[in-house]
């Protein structure tokens, strides 16, 4: 018969063993699976070398649209768009206005800003963000439509008279996305009006914010 001395050590021996292999386990994840928050940045781009006119027949023709991505502005002009009164609003992006559409899945979450060139005089500008709408679901009595969604972002802001850079912030935004972003700009009266320069190094219209990545996922863009 053993002593009761070695039975009560190997005991404890086994018991410490046990609690080594599933502790780490169950504590692991409460450190490991916290994402941070990723900063991310999406450029404005254009499909050809001018903008309205080409846009608008390129959607009309193929229904292709400007996107918005991670790839920064290469050399080459910069294109444009005017932002004007006239058109349908009640689009979620409107290829008659300055909008743009890119994949994007996680969660916004701090300020958002949209920096945007412009070359006007002076006037006012509206700027709308959606998140999981699809491009182009408009509200139209003309087409027998009613998909238009409210913007999930908006805002109205004062266009100084000359070339700028304007930063359009959203605050404390927390937005879970899962498919897309819409950016959209346009007047809602014909108070002059002005142009949004766009995808080249000199004018890099972007859209900037921080985003928690989708589970399993490195980056939300």
């Amino acid at each position: 018969m053993r002593p009761v001395k070695e039975i009560t050590m190997r005991k404890l021996l086994l018991l410490g063993l046990v609690c080594a292999l599933f502790v780490p386990s169950v504590a692991a994840p409460a450190s490991a699976g916290r994402a941070k928050p990723v900063k991310t940045t999406l450029f404005m781009h254009g499909n050809y070398p001018v903008g309205e006119g080409m846009e608008l027949t390129g959607f009309l023709v193929d229904g292709t649209y400007p996107k918005l991505d991670t790839t920064e502005p290469s050399a080459g002009p910069p294109k444009s768009q005017a932002y004007f009164a006239f058109g349908n609003d009640e689009c979620v992006g409107n290829p008659l206005f300055p909008s743009w559409e890119g994949k994007l899945a996680g969660t916004i979450t701090g300020d958002l800003k949209l920096l945007v060139n412009t070359v006007a005089a002076p006037s006012t500008m509206i700027a709308r963000v959606w998140v999981d709408a699809p491009y182009m679901a408009c509200t139209s009595a003309a087409a027998g439509t009613d998909a238009f969604v409210k913007p999930n972002l908006e805002q109205e802001v004062e266009v100084p008279a000359g070339a700028n850079e304007l930063e359009i912030v959203f605050k404390k935004v927390k937005l879970p996305v899962v498919g897309n972003i819409v950016v959209e700009f346009h007047q809602t009266s014909p108070r002059n009006m002005g142009r949004v320069v766009y995808d080249s190094p000199e004018f890099p219209s972007r859209v900037e914010f921080k985003c928690i990545p989708a589970s399993g996922s490195k980056t939300c863009a």
